[in-house]
């Protein structure tokens, strides 16, 4: 393993401006484009890359780590300084603008042993959750909403069904109508206008009173669509809870090895999820219900991914139950 920071000629604490100033230095030297040059040039961009990223320095500072400790670290050569004849231009130095956010450092103090989750075995642990519970709520609201209508309402089904094949109709008569008056300039109601707009303006008034009767056929199944919304939160709820409790991850979870755990470290309890999922699950059914629909969901999944902009990588809902996300076995 390289030290990025030998190669750059600075200490593993220091800023990243005094980082960018000594790869600017470096790279200021290296003004040919021999292989030595090449090389040099690669060594330096990598390790700017890695050090001016605060997600990146952070995990290369917790290997680096590791390799002092078991002696395995290799010091990088420092770069050849010595500038190249052939006249060429030095290589672009980094932008000058906003400065790199500095990683943030949990506020939290854990139990020896303990590490915050991996930021991409918890983007991928939710990416799957989210999954399953996009599942279970089209599975009810769709599949379901559609068999239990059936089985309750059938002449309701019926009705719209009927209305639905009406309005196909309608629409046929009305493209081959337009299409035969496309070059009429008449609006409805005008007196001159051809037969053709006329069967036109027609088929269109029917079609608008068809959907607003269909529309009000539709509402006779809100309930039905209502009680389809509150399943599908009681078995998404208990998809999130039921496993957390036992072993403090859901599937998505336990792919990743990673765990829900208070902040103190010790299992979370059942009050402690109740609090963490229920809020999520209860706003995104109750928005479903209502005109805001995907709007409030969207608002939800953004108060989940807080956690990404948090010391201790917590969102909204971690904040509300004191709870953390860790590694699975991290814990002694």
């Amino acid at each position: 393993m390289d030290d990025y920071y030998s190669l750059m000629g600075v200490e593993p604490d220091a800023p990243v401006d005094d980082i960018r100033a000594a790869y600017r230095d470096k790279k200021s030297a290296i003004v040919g484009a021999t292989d030595a040059d090449k090389v040099n040039a690669k060594k330096l961009n990598k390790a700017w890359n890695v050090l001016s990223d605060p997600y990146q320095r952070g995990r290369y500072d917790e290997q680096r780590a590791q390799k002092v400790e078991s002696g395995e670290l290799e010091e990088s050569d420092d770069v050849d300084e010595t500038p190249s004849t052939n006249g060429r231009r030095p290589a672009r130095e980094p932008r000058a603008g906003r400065q790199p956010r500095a990683p943030l450092k949990p506020t939290l103090e854990l139990p020896s042993g303990m590490t915050l989750a991996p930021r991409r075995n918890r983007m991928i642990a939710m990416g799957i959750d989210l999954l399953v519970l996009m599942v279970v709520f089209i599975g009810c609201t769709q599949f379901g909403a559609a068999a239990l209508a059936k089985s309750q309402k059938p002449e309701v089904v019926d009705q719209i069904t009927a209305y639905n094949d009406q309005i196909d109709a309608q629409t046929k008569i009305k493209d081959e109508a337009h299409k035969t008056a496309k070059n009429d300039k008449a609006k409805c109601g005008d007196a001159n206008a051809t037969p053709a707009k006329k069967q036109e303006c027609d088929a269109d008034k029917q079609i608008k009173d068809l959907k607003q009767k269909r529309l009000d056929e539709n509402a006779k199944l809100n309930g039905i669509f209502l009680l389809t919304i509150a399943v599908a939160a009681l078995v998404s709820l208990l998809y999130l809870i039921l496993p957390s409790r036992k072993a403090g991850q859901t599937v998505g979870k336990r792919f990743q090895h990673i765990k829900v755990v208070r902040e103190d470290g010790s299992p979370a309890g059942l009050m402690d999820l109740v609090r963490r999922y229920a809020p999520l699950v209860l706003i995104s059914a109750a928005s479903l219900m209502t005109p805001i629909g995907i709007i409030g969901v969207a608002a939800v999944l953004i108060g989940v991914t807080r956690w990404m902009a948090n010391a201790n990588q917590q969102g909204l809902h971690d904040r509300l139950a004191k709870t953390i996300v860790i590694e699975d076995g991290g814990a002694a």
